[in-house]
């Protein structure tokens, strides 16, 4: 009669916990459905619903959100209370406790069902075997731009693959094309999560996201415009930090628009020193000329440039 159900993953937890309702409503009928949240419910209030049981139906399924948030200071009553409830034949409600966390089995002494998005080089696939179910072909290239757009956020990848079934609905096969025209965070234009990795002087990030955007169709000479904008900003506010201007004043001075965006700004521009900067401000320079007058390979160079910035 409890369930404890755990883990980052929204989507796939909502549809454990309808396939469970289901299951119940098989078994006992109707149930009346009641969803807590355990930062406004107290622990006493769960009990009560628990046990009070329907008025109108054979059976009552209360769900607890946030449900780590009951154990604060009550560990052993709690626990003492699922056992007892466990232990019943009879029960008038089913208990279903829902946590983001990973490591609550430790703490309720139930055996917990844990669920996760699949890692970032499982999600093509898991995209294209979604994508059957819904009735669509996706091939594996489109799959992965998916896999690029919305990272693991499943929620998110059933979002675009509904707006593909019904922007293409006799479509044999959705690729990249398709995509590309759909998805709205493609248009949105992810350089800007590769120009948020330079800032943050994460090199591992940066090269992942420039692979992406190269193999998925961006310009080579619009990612540089774009990386020069972004310099231009880091060389001026490196000039102001190194004349003593402070943070919020360097962020109005320079018009960075929003500002939530630049917050911590002095720290992360403190990485590179101005020298660095000019140096691989004329790098780039040199690289747009390369790709402008020659068949030079565009991802070797941008690649070669994020190392030589990154990492010194």
């Amino acid at each position: 009669p409890v369930y404890l159900l755990t883990g980052a993953d929204d989507l796939t937890k909502k549809e454990y916990e309808e396939k469970l309702a289901e299951q119940l409503k098989n078994e006992f009928g109707s149930s009346e459905r009641i969803t807590l949240h355990a930062s406004e419910a107290s622990f006493g209030d769960i009990q009560n619903e628990v046990l009070s049981g329907s008025l109108f139906n054979k059976h009552k399924i209360v769900s607890v959100r946030q449900a780590e948030s009951i154990f604060s200071g009550k560990v052993k009553e709690i626990k003492e209370f699922i056992s007892d409830y466990s232990s019943k034949s009879e029960y008038p409600a089913t208990l279903i406790l829902i946590t983001d966390k990973d490591k609550l089995e430790d703490i309720t002494g139930l055996p917990g069902r844990n669920f996760r998005p699949p890692y970032d080089d499982k999600m093509p696939v898991w995209i294209s075997g979604r994508a059957r179910n819904m009735g669509l072909t996706v091939s594996y290239e489109a799959a992965s731009l998916l896999a690029f757009i919305c990272g693991t956020n499943l929620r998110a990848v059933i979002s675009e693959l509904e707006k593909l079934r019904l922007a293409y609905p006799y479509s044999g096969r959705i690729g990249i094309e398709e995509v590309q025209n759909v998805a709205a965070t493609y248009r949105k234009d992810d350089i800007f999560g590769y120009l948020d990795a330079l800032m943050e002087n994460d090199v591992k990030k940066a090269l992942k996201i420039l692979k992406n955007l190269i193999n998925f169709g961006n310009e080579p000479v619009r990612i540089i415009a774009m990386i020069k904008w972004k310099m231009q900003q880091m060389i001026n506010s490196r000039i102001l930090k190194d004349k003593g201007v402070v943070e919020k004043e360097i962020i109005k001075k320079l018009k960075l628009k929003p500002a939530f965006r630049y917050k911590g700004l002095s720290s992360r521009i403190e990485q590179f020193s101005l020298s660095d900067l000019l140096e691989s401000y004329d790098n780039l320079k040199e690289i747009d000329i390369k790709l402008k007058t020659s068949s030079t390979d565009a991802g070797f160079l941008l690649e070669k440039f994020t190392i030589g910035l990154l990492n010194g």
